[in-house]
């Protein structure tokens, strides 16, 4: 007997809501079964089709939001290393015509999360190292076979930046673009953020302010204020993406390697924080998530 998914499971399948799978059978991208399920092999092929950007219907402008097509977001960091290392990792993927999963995606940050520390930094907090990268890996089973898995991915050499977030980079390449879209996971250029803290230097003496970012992401603000000497311990972002704090919390780590994982859950938060973070702040900064559908 094939196997079959339901509207909701081809819907997480593919990254889209439930209106889209209901508007693609009608135009009969995909064709039910008797019992109104999918056939997960035609779900899984549409995948492959999406990703290889053959589907002509999806690459229409009126499905740009449900394409699944890897984005680079070479203009995140603008920086030609980074560009050059998102280009062969993404390349990687295509070629091998593997759909990754969200604990690979996990598995692909969290390792060259390890790359960067071990290859950038001779002394550092291994209690503090050691938390960020089991809760990073928490509840991946078969951690060593998935790895084992997509190894071909791994073994680049990442480019070596100076307080730039090429862990955030990654993060927003491998997501898929309706991810992105539904998540609102679009994260301001490190142009736009530096101009911004550049302009309120300009309006104020940012010396001991402490400051929040409540969409923070993976923490481009965060790391940018703390270019301008603004200890970490005045800093404070939140986020309702729980991979993204993850990643802020790592960056601000690179930035600061003898910190405590502490401070890091203390003053980088999953949450919402219009409605839940109690603390007061001197500035708030940020970019706000025009994309994001959470009510």
């Amino acid at each position: 007997m094939k196997k079959t998914l339901t509207l909701k499971e081809a819907a997480a399948q593919l990254h889209v809501t439930e209106a889209t799978i209901r508007n693609w059978i009608k135009t009969e991208i995909l064709k039910p079964t008797i019992n109104n399920k999918l056939d997960v092999d035609e779900v899984i092929k549409l995948q492959e089709s999406i990703l290889n950007g053959n589907t002509i219907k999806l690459n229409q402008r009126r499905n740009r939001s449900s394409s699944s097509k890897i984005n680079s977001s070479s203009k995140y960091l603008n920086n030609k290393s980074c560009t050059t290392f998102i280009n062969e990792l993404t390349k990687k993927i295509k070629d091998s015509s593997h759909l990754l999963k969200d604990d690979e995606i996990r598995i692909i940050i969290g390792s060259y999360f390890e790359k960067i520390v071990n290859s950038t930094i001779k002394n550092y907090n291994l209690n503090t190292y050691n938390s960020l990268i089991n809760n990073f890996y928490l509840n991946i089973k078969n951690l060593d076979e998935k790895k084992a898995k997509i190894s071909s991915l791994l073994d680049i050499e990442p480019p070596l930046l100076d307080g730039g977030d090429i862990l955030g980079l990654i993060y927003m390449s491998l997501l898929s673009t309706s991810n992105r879209s539904e998540k609102g996971t679009y994260y301001s250029p490190t142009k736009v953020v530096e101009t911004m803290i550049s302009n309120l230097e300009k309006e104020t003496d940012l010396k001991d302010k402490t400051f929040l970012d409540s969409c923070c992401g993976t923490g481009n603000f965060l790391i940018n204020l703390s270019k301008r000497n603004i200890p970490i311990q005045n800093l404070f972002g939140s986020d309702i993406d729980n991979t993204s704090i993850q990643i802020c919390r790592m960056n601000m780590f690179l930035v600061d390697s003898s910190i405590s994982y502490e401070l890091l859950e203390n003053n980088f938060k999953c949450l919402d924080s219009l409605k839940n973070f109690s603390k007061t702040f001197d500035i708030v900064i940020g970019n706000p998530p025009w994309g994001g559908l959470n009510q």
